[in-house]
């Protein structure tokens, strides 16, 4: 009878793996290179729930904006693509949350809560060639925006739903996932109240399975924010703080133990050969408080 070694079906896997990057990049480059022959200036506009959902574009990069209707203007962008690498990521917080696969290098199935334009959720689909892909948005007109102007992918392994990201984990399994990345915030850096509570939190935490990793950024002026980290310590064994600048910090929640520096280091390098992203990430390391 003939067999078939490990080694074989491994190398097969990944040629498989390799071939559908390589069939989804040319779709990617092929949307971002139709996207870069537009004029620059607004693209979209639209209002939701009190905000002025924008894209703009800008010397090749993309930019998706959640503004508050009453204000003048707003520094806080919600995705910024770069349309001649549509797969770096432009913002460094989302750079930092990916290394939320430091404790979770091959999951199985993934959560994105906050769609913005899809840039870590594009980004993670196209690495992770594996990976059951769900991405939450309570916004229509983001999803409307993000789908039309930004070039994901929708297929079977990643799926955009709109609803309340407390609500649709409310609905989901228990130990669904293997890592959560939570990106819900609005203009001015704000999270809303009912997704940094305990109850939302413990919803987060039971959600994972055992040796799951969950990953948010957060408004670090915010004058909640010492009380949002405690209740994470309250629910979750260890707690990793990355601050990204005076504003921003990425946190990582999980049941694991407490990583050293040097481990996370050599995990980082491992990874950056592995999965060849277009960014470092190594250098957020550095910034997490011991």
């Amino acid at each position: 009878m003939e067999s078939t070694s490990l080694t074989t079906i491994v190398q097969s896997a990944d040629s498989e793996g390799t071939a559908w990057q390589a069939a989804n990049m040319a779709r990617i480059e092929d949307r971002a290179a139709s996207l870069r022959q537009a004029e620059d200036g607004p693209l979209f506009a639209d209002l939701w729930a009190g905000y002025i959902v924008v894209v703009t574009k800008a010397e090749d990069h993309l930019r998706l904006w959640l503004m508050d209707e009453t204000a003048e203007n707003t520094q806080w962008v919600q995705s910024d693509m770069d349309l001649r690498d549509p797969l770096r990521l432009v913002l460094g917080y989302t750079q930092a949350m990916t290394l939320a696969l430091l404790w979770q290098a091959d999951p199985e199935r993934v959560l994105v809560t906050g769609l913005g334009g899809g840039c870590l959720p594009l980004m993670l689909h196209h690495h992770l060639p594996d990976v059951i892909l769900d991405c939450v948005e309570v916004a229509p007109a983001v999803i409307a925006a993000a789908t039309k102007f930004f070039p994901l992918v929708v297929d079977d392994r990643f799926q955009i739903h709109l609803a309340d990201a407390k609500e649709f984990l409310a609905a989901q399994p228990t130990h669904q996932y293997d890592a959560l990345f939570l990106d819900l915030f609005t203009d001015g850096g704000n999270t809303p109240a009912h997704l940094t509570d305990e109850e939302f939190f413990q919803l987060c935490h039971s959600r994972l399975r055992p040796d799951g990793i969950l990953t948010m950024n957060l408004h670090s002026g915010a004058e909640n924010h010492v009380e949002r980290l405690e209740r994470l310590r309250q629910i979750f064994k260890t707690v990793h703080v990355c601050n990204i600048h005076y504003a921003v910090d990425v946190v990582f929640a999980t049941d694991q133990p407490r990583q050293r520096r040097f481990d996370l280091l050599r995990r980082a390098a491992e990874q950056q050969k592995r999965f060849r992203f277009h960014f470092p990430r190594a250098g957020w390391i550095a910034k997490i408080a011991d």
